[in-house]
């Protein structure tokens, strides 16, 4: 009795280890797995809603379309992409609280046309712009007059931001496992950008030193899901946290949720929506950014 009984515990045991195996998480590859001389096509879709005009939104309702093209230059062997990037918008107009009442149309202010190069999981490494907009080719050359006093932003920073909201950055880790959480914070010294246009006086101001810090912080906490068994795409949901400090005190509150819907066959974003909300006094404003990001075709 004795060994038949060890026997069946032995069975029992191995048919648990199997089973609980067919249920166990799967890896799943967060990094993106471009060819070279591939071409993506994506289309984004910013829609911009202040009902209240809240400050610090643009007022009204309006939306940006874009039409965007990626040509992948070239791929190393630590899958390093140098991507070229196309932007075409579409600055469609809303009018009204509900955003539907009328619409015309006019050109937002990204770049339209520039390379970048970036990590295996979307991280910026360089970039360059290979033609500015019609407003910032104006503005850089009312800069070079000896009567106008001014800053921009830094091409790099430009170039980042812009890729970014189009294909986000994503958690290096290998083999990630389904249900996987990741927490990523980052701070950086920040230092508010001021436009002098139409000062006659040739000297730059004396820079003023803050005797309380300034900066900029971002907290990203990544969750990664199983859409479907049976589908081809996993869920990686982002939700991002965005504070500016300026000379100590909190000057706006951004939270973000996001869904991202990705190939498991080559990393690429199929699509992702992502909701964007400036929070003040512990409570999200009325005003909203929603971003959607769709795949529309691979060659």
């Amino acid at each position: 009795m004795k060994i038949a009984h060890l026997t069946f515990v032995l069975i029992f045991t191995s048919a648990s280890a199997s089973f609980a195996q067919l249920l166990a998480p799967s890896p799943v590859d967060l990094a993106y797995h471009f060819r070279t001389g591939q071409r993506l096509h994506y289309h984004h879709v910013d829609e911009i809603r202040n009902p209240g005009g809240e400050p610090g939104y643009q007022d009204g309702n309006y939306n940006i379309k874009k039409d965007i093209m990626i040509s992948v230059d070239h791929v190393d062997a630590a899958g390093n992409a140098t991507l070229t990037v196309e932007i075409n918008e579409v600055h469609d107009w809303k009018g009204g609280d509900d955003g539907t009442k009328q619409s015309m149309g006019g050109l937002g202010e990204d770049i339209p046309l520039y390379r970048i190069t970036i990590d295996k999981f979307g991280h910026y490494v360089n970039g360059e712009v290979l033609r500015w907009s019609v407003q910032d080719s104006i503005f850089r050359e009312r800069l070079k007059q000896p009567s106008i006093i001014g800053s921009m932003v830094a091409d790099s920073l430009r170039i980042k931001s812009s890729f970014e909201l189009i294909l986000y950055p994503r958690p290096g880790r290998m083999n990630p496992l389904i249900s996987a959480r990741y927490h990523d914070s980052s701070s950086r010294i920040s230092h508010p950008h001021h436009y002098y246009i139409g000062q006659q006086s040739p000297i730059s101001p004396e820079p003023v030193v803050a005797e309380k810090p300034s900066y900029m912080s971002h907290a990203f906490d990544y969750l990664i899901k199983q859409v479907d068994k049976d589908t081809a795409m996993f869920d990686l949901e982002v939700k991002t946290s965005n504070d500016q400090v300026v000379e100590g005190q909190l000057l706006s509150h951004w939270l973000s949720n996001g869904e991202e819907y990705i190939r498991k066959e080559n990393g690429l974003t199929v699509r992702r929506e992502t909701i964007e909300r400036r929070v003040t006094n512990g409570a999200p404003e009325q005003a909203y950014i929603k971003r959607t990001l769709t795949l529309v075709d691979v060659q």
